[in-house]
């Protein structure tokens, strides 16, 4: 978004899409496949399978409608302010974004589809049908290309207004400033801070040590597998804490843990 911004607003040049397709386009087709995978073969305690078992033909209407929702209130989520005297410019500022947005995706189509325009599409489909609680996760694949509409939508906008585009690009910063402040303030204080997580001194010290002295075969149970897993290349494991403790302890048991 910095970089669509600033190709917009400095150097007068058109929007590329190229330098961010390529990763975006290998995410959303990862995704999908594994979705038809999840489909066809029906893996047991997956992530997929058990979102798929919950659905049926009674439940598709609101599940949609109720994701709709959910996931636009996410988008807009990325334009709000947290000063909270600002909130109802921020309320209108959010709306306002993903109004242009939509408006700048049906525009991007009447000229003409092309192949990062149905990957997204495909994606937002397949992501209405899983029953989920407030996530922005779920909208990162698709992230560059939403900013993407929206900047379609305001160089186009831009184009048809009279007034000069000094003057335009002007009051849209003004607006920004004004209205993000905050974040502003924080993002020029910790600049050169390490924020709170794995590159943190003590963390890289606790993934050093884990490294060093726990063996390739034990299994680590931790609340965030993945990240631990990534960080020190140990099997690495969750537990559900919504399950009762003999079936906690079966499964944790047959995947090693002793």
């Amino acid at each position: 978004a910095r970089h669509l911004f600033y190709q917009w607003f400095f150097k007068k040049q058109p929007i590329a899409k190229t330098h961010f397709a390529n990763f975006s386009e290998i995410a959303i087709i990862s995704l999908v496949l594994t979705v038809i995978l999840g489909y066809v073969f029906k893996p047991q305690n997956s992530y997929i399978s058990n979102a798929l078992s919950v659905m049926d033909v009674h439940s598709v209407a609101s599940t949609v409608i109720h994701n709709i929702r959910v996931h636009a209130y996410d988008y807009m989520g990325l334009f709000k302010s947290s000063d909270i005297s600002l909130s109802v410019v921020s309320s209108i500022l959010c709306w306002l974004m993903l109004a242009f947005t939509v408006v700048g995706a049906l525009l991007k189509w009447r000229k003409g589809p092309e192949f990062f325009d149905w990957v997204t599409v495909l994606y937002l489909v397949l992501i209405m049908f899983y029953q989920v609680t407030s996530d922005y996760r779920y909208l990162v694949p698709v992230h560059p290309f939403l900013i993407f509409y929206l900047f379609y939508f305001l160089k186009i906008a831009a184009s048809k207004i009279s007034a000069s585009t000094i003057m335009l690009k002007a009051a849209l910063f003004i607006v920004i400033a004004f209205v993000y402040k905050d974040h502003l303030i924080y993002l020029a204080k910790t600049t050169t801070e390490t924020l709170p997580g794995p590159y943190e001194e003590i963390s890289r010290e606790t993934f050093s040590y884990i490294k060093n002295n726990v063996n390739d075969d034990d299994v680590i149970v931790f609340n965030k597998p993945r990240a631990l897993a990534l960080y020190t290349g140990k099997k690495t494991i969750y537990y559900n804490a919504k399950a009762p403790v003999d079936v906690n302890v079966a499964t944790l048991h047959k995947y090693g843990v002793r």
